[in-house]
């Protein structure tokens, strides 16, 4: 369904009006599916391969698996960013399924199922392939401002052993003070701001050792 989402998205991309005069947009019908990894890894992340033929209305999609090529009929009414995605396959399944696209990538629920992934030409997977992962900076040791607003107590002093679940701060935002706590047992290295500092979100309040 996600690489029939993207190739509806390419013909609607096609229909741009202006295009120059023998470079007008074709639309490829290989394609690879990423799915699986997470933030900061590659692992159990899964390529599939994927052909897709039009043919008098019918979206012909190919899945090359370990034991052969799987085909997919599919036929549906369904347009670029419409949330609802109807479609009958193979002729005798009907289907409906929640769609969204966000950036490069496709979500879809179906049957209760929640599904994310990536759809790509062959050469953007190969490049995906070779993208560096982005480790996400660890934030276990730091307070940080969990919306904007005013600091208006500060409970903890520099060189302090705190507790987990200690009142380390409060923020007042839309009229209403809140407590900021600790998530874990530490020692204050650092504090960052000021009481009656206009604090940003995720600014930075206080750091531990």
């Amino acid at each position: 369904l996600a690489a029939f989402m993207r190739y509806r998205y390419l013909e609607h991309i096609q229909m741009i009006d202006g295009q120059l005069a023998g470079h007008e947009m074709t639309i490829a019908k290989k394609f690879v599916v990423v799915t699986g990894g997470r933030v900061g890894s590659k692992e159990n992340i899964q390529e599939i391969p994927i052909r897709i033929e039009l043919k008098e209305g019918v979206y012909s999609v190919y899945i090359e698996e370990s034991d052969g090529v799987s085909r997919y009929d599919i036929v549906s009414n369904w347009r670029p960013g419409e949330i609802c995605l109807r479609a009958t396959i193979n002729g005798t399944s009907k289907i409906t399924a929640q769609v969204e696209r966000k950036g490069v990538k496709y979500a879809l629920v179906l049957d209760g199922a929640h599904y994310e992934c990536m759809v790509l030409s062959p050469l953007g997977a190969e490049l995906q392939r070779r993208m560096p992962v982005k480790v996400p900076p660890d934030t276990s040791k730091l307070v940080m401002s969990p919306m904007p607003g005013l600091l208006t107590n500060i409970s903890v002093k520099v060189g302090e052993q705190v507790t987990a679940g200690q009142k380390l701060a409060a923020i007042e935002a839309m009229k209403m003070e809140n407590t900021l706590v600790a998530a874990q047992d530490g020692v204050v290295a650092e504090i960052c701001a000021n009481v009656g500092e206009s604090l940003a979100v995720d600014q930075l309040i206080i750091r531990f050792e």
